[in-house]
């Protein structure tokens, strides 16, 4: 039978021999991220209001629809399209309403409509405030939500 031993080792490499003419080194390197998510928060903790202290105050509604709007939303923009919500009957489409109106108030969200000569959007589409969940493509996005009447980052915290 052979069996590995393991001859030398240090905090960056391992050195396996598995008979007297082979030997397997093993090199491990640690990796830091620079950005550690696309959900990682902007702004700092306790100067203002952040993300945290957005969400503690909605209501339960307004949350969930949060959560299921930033579960939906593509990394890149923060756009999301709830195309599902089409087929609900009204007392829902009108509870999602108010919900979303509860966001907006909140600085959380935007419902995206027509601007100049882009094409129109379609409808349940909605975009979660840049300033406080970061997308991949931030400048874009920042640029859009103000564009669409949301605060610029620097007031976006004084709320």
């Amino acid at each position: 039978m052979n069996f590995f031993k393991t001859t030398k080792s240090d905090s960056n490499s391992t050195v396996i021999q598995a008979d007297s003419n082979t030997e397997l080194v093993i090199t491990t390197k640690r990796v830091y991220k620079q950005d550690y998510s696309p959900f990682s928060m902007m702004g700092p903790i306790n100067k203002g209001r952040d993300l945290i202290d957005r969400i503690v105050d909605l209501n339960r509604g307004p949350r969930y629809l949060f959560q299921e709007l930033k579960e939906r939303m593509c990394l890149n923009n923060n756009i999301a399209v709830m195309t599902h919500w089409k087929e609900l009957p009204e007392n829902k489409k009108r509870m999602i309403k108010l919900h979303c109106t509860e966001l907006k108030k909140a600085g959380l969200v935007l419902k995206i409509t027509a601007i100049d000569n882009l094409p129109k959007p379609k409808p349940f589409t909605y975009m979660v405030n840049p300033h406080l969940i970061k997308p991949e493509d931030y400048a874009g996005a920042s640029l859009l939500w103000e564009t669409l009447g949301g605060k610029s980052k620097e007031d976006t915290y004084a709320i």
